[in-house]
């Protein structure tokens, strides 16, 4: 027997949080491996995100998260850190921005909750693996190197992760307070 109308989107919604952790690994690798041709494909997984979403109005308000990092990549890019064509960071890593900053919702919320020490830590390490990856799948350039690249993104993961969170907690408590 299968479930139908708001048992389904019940059940959907109790298991929110391993939809969201997949759906934001499926955008890295199309990110990682297909870049610009993921693009559309990137899309339709954020879409589905706020069709499943049993809070799309909070997750709204965690773009800006996005709207953050996204600009972090651009400042790199200016500084010359990072290597792109036309001086904008791509549009699939903008995207990419969008489905992490998701996470802080969902799947990484319990990030929040740790002691700033260990958000620092997180970042320093779990930031420039990400970005070491997408350096050595082409994904990404740099004009710098790869020593300095590896170490540039640790340092800026080791104050972004924890400002992230931070916002991430604003966010979600201001939307407590609000629906109150």
């Amino acid at each position: 027997m299968t479930q139908t109308g708001p048992a389904k989107m019940s059940l959907i919604h109790r298991y929110f949080n391993v939809i969201n952790f997949a759906i934001y690994q499926a955008a890295l690798l199309l990110a990682l491996f297909y870049q610009h041709s993921a693009v559309n494909l990137m899309l339709v997984l954020l879409l589905m995100h706020f069709l499943l979403s049993p809070s799309r109005q909070q997750d709204m308000r965690f773009m800006l998260l996005a709207l953050i990092g996204a600009t972090v990549d651009q400042v790199l890019v200016a500084i010359n850190v990072l290597a792109v064509d036309n001086g904008i960071i791509p549009f699939y890593l903008v995207l990419l921005w969008c489905a992490l900053a998701l996470t802080f919702n969902h799947s990484l919320r319990w990030i929040t909750t740790l002691r700033p020490f260990y958000i620092m830590l997180t970042g320093f390490i779990s930031g420039p693996l990400s970005y070491y990856a997408a350096l050595k799948t082409g994904a990404l350039e740099t004009h710098i190197s790869t020593a300095s690249y590896v170490v540039t993104y640790a340092l800026v993961w080791l104050v972004l992760l924890p400002l992230l969170s931070h916002l991430a907690q604003v966010i979600t408590y201001d939307h407590r307070i609000s629906h109150e």
